[in-house]
């Protein structure tokens, strides 16, 4: 039976240094889950795009993130975007940087949700629940503060939620929720994407129904210039076309009308 390719999904994956474990089981969930759900199996594959600093160089003429831009596609031009947060948000871009509305970004993790954001893409973000004690050293406090602006700036001044984030507290928690979302979010793409085939054959088929009446439509306006019967029985079949000759099975033979 005929069965399309497997529908390929880009997800990016975002991140501070301080989830790489985080990171980690994100991808082994991606290489598995294809394997071992039934629903998805030889329907789904994924593309990873996860910056790791074994397989990805930093260049000596470029920032951070214009590195890390060069060695992975953006986040607008993947399917799904997937940012990991626990106590940094990252290190500051360049002053240049901006967003839109001329301030700085807080991070390089903070442009990439900005860009799938601002394209429109699908965004999960997982937040690790922080301790109850603030960090000691200066720089994990400014990465704390940093972070939890970054958070605010997600709910409305009246504390109602502008952008949802998806909270965990162990990464096995994190692993067994991301794995869950994947696996719906994977297989409503896959249906999606089973339901627009489907609909592009009925619309072929009804197309070429419909051409194949209006050419019968024009043949009964023409005027007939011959008219000879078959009469050693009845026939129940339909003309067949080919080479230029046309077939007509009976009871008792089968014609061929033609030079």
């Amino acid at each position: 039976m005929w069965r399309s390719a497997p529908l390929h999904l880009r997800i990016f994956i975002g991140s501070p240094c301080d989830v790489e474990e985080e990171r980690a089981a994100a991808i082994r969930v991606l290489t598995e889950l294809p394997q071992n759900s039934p629903w998805l199996k030889n329907r789904v594959t994924f593309g990873v795009q996860s910056w790791s600093r074994d397989r990805h160089p930093m260049e000596a003429n470029a920032d951070g993130q214009e590195s890390v831009s060069k060695s992975l596609s953006n986040p607008r031009d993947c399917d799904w975007t997937v940012i990991i947060l626990w106590n940094r948000l990252g290190t500051p871009l360049p002053p240049e940087k901006v967003k839109r509305d001329g301030s700085r970004y807080g991070s390089g993790t903070e442009r990439e949700f900005e860009d799938a954001r601002q394209a429109g893409k699908p965004i999960y973000l997982y937040v690790r629940k922080q301790g109850p004690d603030p960090p000691k050293a200066p720089e994990d406090r400014a990465q704390r503060e940093a972070l939890n602006a970054f958070l605010a700036s997600l709910t409305n001044p009246d504390g109602s939620i502008r952008r949802a984030c998806n909270e965990y507290e162990t990464v096995d928690q994190f692993r067994r929720i991301f794995s869950n979302h994947i696996d719906a979010y994977a297989s409503k793409a896959v249906t999606r994407r089973k339901l627009l085939v489907t609909a592009a054959w009925v619309l072929a088929i009804a197309g070429a129904a419909a051409a194949g009446a209006l050419g019968l439509r024009e043949m009964t306006r023409k005027p007939a210039v011959a008219v000879n019967s078959v009469s050693d029985g009845h026939t129940n079949s339909s003309l067949a076309v080919s080479d230029g000759q046309l077939f007509l099975r009976t009871d008792k033979h089968l014609w061929c009308i033609g030079k």
